[in-house]
């Protein structure tokens, strides 16, 4: 079974990242028609390119990796 993710992911002044998690769909016709509502919304409207539908697999581990942190400084 795969479920879909919706995301809205776009960058302001060149590097900061605004996400936001629109929502989990039990298809990906459903993700898309809630992509079409959405992006003649207001915010949306203006980044209607930047909506993004992820694919998982329930019971799959998907991050089966470490991982390291990066610290950028000021």
């Amino acid at each position: 079974m795969n479920l879909f993710v919706v995301d809205h992911i776009h960058y302001e002044n060149g590097d900061e990242e605004l996400a936001k998690r629109i929502g989990i769909f039990s298809s990906y016709q459903n993700a898309q028609n809630v992509i079409d509502r959405l992006k003649h919304q207001p915010g949306f409207i203006d980044y209607p390119n930047c909506f993004h539908i992820l694919t998982l697999r329930v019971d799959k581990t998907h991050w089966s990796q470490g991982y390291n942190n990066v610290h950028i400084p000021e």
